[in-house]
């Protein structure tokens, strides 16, 4: 077997830099695909909130992210038309019972409009009394308090 004949079996270099580039510029457009058509888990059930309605849907079925300390899951929360004027402040919370008020950002719902954005503290370790928590604040200072299984996540 001739040394020409080897390389042909092999193939050469120029062949795999050639597939290579080609598998480069295809992947920023399946990155882009994937960004403007996400696929999201279902919405959790509606529930009201005193006067308020919400429904949380997760941002993913992965589980809490650590992020540091902590451990973190990402939500997408829908309130009622209009209710959000009324609201001085919402947080999510995951406990058995809802969390008091956080000093700092953690777990506090964001965002424009009726559709917000909240960072869900998670405990490193769940457990069967642990639950989601919705906390509302209206301007008069009333609390409300909604929560969801961990199951349904």
């Amino acid at each position: 077997m001739t040394k020409k004949n080897s390389k042909a079996k092999m193939g050469s270099p120029k062949r795999w830099y050639y597939c290579l580039s080609g598998l480069l510029l295809v992947l920023p457009f399946w990155y882009l695909y994937q960004q403007l058509n996400p696929t999201f888990p279902p919405p959790l059930e509606k529930k009201d909130i005193g006067p308020y309605s919400v429904q949380p849907m997760p941002l993913n079925e992965l589980p809490a992210y650590d992020y540091g300390d902590d451990y973190f899951k990402d939500f997408s929360l829908t309130f009622c038309q209009g209710c959000v004027e009324n609201i001085r402040y919402a947080y999510m919370s995951v406990g058995p019972e809802p969390a008091p008020m956080p000093h700092d950002a953690d777990g506090a719902i964001h965002g424009v409009g009726d559709v917000k954005h909240a960072h869900a503290p998670f405990p490193e370790r769940l457990t069967d009394s642990d639950k989601l928590w919705v906390t509302v604040q209206d301007w008069q200072g009333k609390s409300y308090h909604a929560y969801w299984e961990l199951s349904e996540l």
